[in-house]
């Protein structure tokens, strides 16, 4: 039996993707929040216009996955399955005579484009300098074929199980650079240079402990500091570190791997339009 989708999953997800900073996905999780409510007079609305709900059930599948995706740091759908799943709704619309939903913006509900709604947005600075910005992904993790659990490690590790030993991490008390500082859930957070680490390495600081790591394109969070977006700031981190951006295009990651450096780059890239350094014409397009 097919499960069933209960309108209140749309506006969790919509809570979701903005908690976790995916603001990309946002417009299609609003629209179909629109159709939600633009059909709510008919047939009594939601679940009961079975027209009206079957024709969203596509984007309502790919709006729940994607917050699921945000909340655990998996890869996210690509856009592509967004707008080929809106399209139904715009057909049914134009069917029964009904207004197609309009992305809004929250702060004021006046229409606007995505384009114009990434770079209107009230924006604080990061703090972050690295050049991601400055390479297409494609040049950074855009044509990586490599994706699957066996990329999956331990942080935590410390050789007594496996080969996998990363205890020089957790126990190094030279610091160098502070690359990037911020506050998640009341909690201040740093990314912070392991000095003459080798190969480059950053740590995440809480509370005068460390409590992740990035390094050779390894990210790693401990578990209760999860779900924050704190890899996005490792992975940052890291880059700036080096002082280049890397081609990782033949590095193995996991699905969390490869989701945490893709949301780095999308940051990197709308910070960069938000300055004024890039045109909105590079706004992250369709994955695959």
């Amino acid at each position: 039996m097919a499960r069933w989708r209960d309108a209140s999953e749309i506006d969790q997800a919509i809570r979701t993707l903005a908690f976790c900073g995916e603001s990309d996905f946002l417009p299609y999780a609003r629209f179909l929040a629109g159709w939600r409510d633009a059909i709510a007079g008919i047939e009594g609305g939601w679940g009961n216009w079975k027209e009206g709900t079957d024709v969203a059930f596509t984007l309502f599948d790919l709006v729940t996955k994607a917050a699921l995706h945000a909340h655990e740091g998996r890869k996210m759908p690509p856009f592509a399955a967004f707008e080929n799943a809106m399209m139904p709704i715009g057909e049914a619309a134009a069917r029964h005579g009904l207004q197609i939903p309009e992305v809004t913006d929250p702060a004021d509900e006046a229409p606007v484009s995505m384009a114009r709604r990434v770079s209107d947005e009230t924006h604080v600075p990061s703090g972050h300098q690295d050049k991601l910005w400055t390479v297409d992904i494609s040049d950074f993790v855009g044509g990586v074929s490599f994706v699957g659990d066996v990329f999956d490690f331990d942080g935590r590790a410390d050789g007594s199980e496996s080969e996998e030993d990363y205890t020089h991490i957790w126990e190094w008390d030279d610091f160098g650079r502070s690359l990037w500082s911020g506050t998640r859930d009341g909690i201040g957070y740093s990314v912070v240079e392991l000095r003459d680490c080798e190969p480059a390495t950053v740590a995440l600081r809480a509370d005068g402990e460390t409590v992740g790591f990035y390094s050779d394109a390894m990210c790693w969070i401990d578990p209760p500091h999860r779900g924050r977006g704190l890899s996005v700031d490792l992975v940052r981190g890291g880059i700036a570190l080096l002082g280049k951006v890397p081609d990782l295009n033949l590095v193995g990651f996991s699905e969390a791997g490869l989701a945490a450096h893709e949301a780095a780059h999308r940051e990197s890239v709308r910070e960069a339009i938000l300055r004024g350094d890039l045109d909105d014409s590079h706004i992250p397009s369709v994955r695959t």
